[in-house]
């Protein structure tokens, strides 16, 4: 999304949340499950729904304890940097904090090794009443080659904001702008679309036990 990224960089395992507090949930404060990161940006705000709130980049180099014997990075490893570049995203979006509720399209396109840089990004890219969905796409490269970065992962999240005694509160309107936004927008909701009449059908389903 260009100028709205909160973009972070490598340095001294340090990864703050809304609350600058520490906290080793996926929902802000302090990190140190996944060493070597750092997020920034993280800060709050009363102006709900700014275009710079949208998105969220942590970076970070695999190392020996992410990976299996073969120095291949373990598939949970990059799935739970995911939900925390997510979950930091959706957070700053609500200007509170977020729960998982669902993970759609998660995609391997490419291993990753002991070594690579790579980039995890979270886009809002819809929001419902009190849910929030974010598009999280993880690019790696190989330090030592700057033309072997490429697509490694993608996946779609959906938060619930949760607001006093831990409800669902409200989450301020997201508007697509750019074709790319609009783009991805229609996608999220013909996906949940399809989420609905699946819901339906099944309530169908257990209320004619015979069907």
């Amino acid at each position: 999304m260009g100028s709205e990224d909160s973009t972070k960089d490598i340095s001294g395992g340090r990864c703050e949340g809304i609350s600058g507090g520490r906290d080793e949930s996926i929902s802000g404060g302090r990190d140190e499950g996944m060493s070597g990161g750092r997020c920034e940006g993280m800060s709050g705000g009363s102006n709900e729904g700014r275009r710079e709130d949208r998105s969220v980049t942590t970076t970070m180099v695999m190392e020996p304890q992410h990976a299996n014997t073969l120095g291949n990075v373990h598939g949970g490893e990059i799935m739970r940097l995911m939900d925390t570049t997510a979950a930091y995203t959706a957070n700053k979006f609500a200007k509170t904090f977020c729960v998982t509720a669902r993970v759609d399209e998660m995609q391997f396109l490419r291993p990753l090794h002991i070594g690579d840089f790579v980039t995890c990004k979270g886009t809002v890219v819809a929001t419902g009443k009190t849910s929030i969905e974010v598009r999280v796409t993880v690019d790696a490269e190989d330090i030592h080659d700057s033309d072997s970065k490429g697509r490694a992962l993608e996946a779609f999240f959906t938060f619930v904001a949760l607001g006093e005694g831990g409800h669902p509160t409200p989450v301020p309107p997201f508007v697509p702008a750019t074709e790319r936004e609009k783009e991805l927008h229609e996608h999220v909701q013909a996906r949940r679309a399809f989420y609905k009449d699946r819901r339906e059908a099944a309530k169908k389903r257990a209320a004619n036990k015979d069907g």
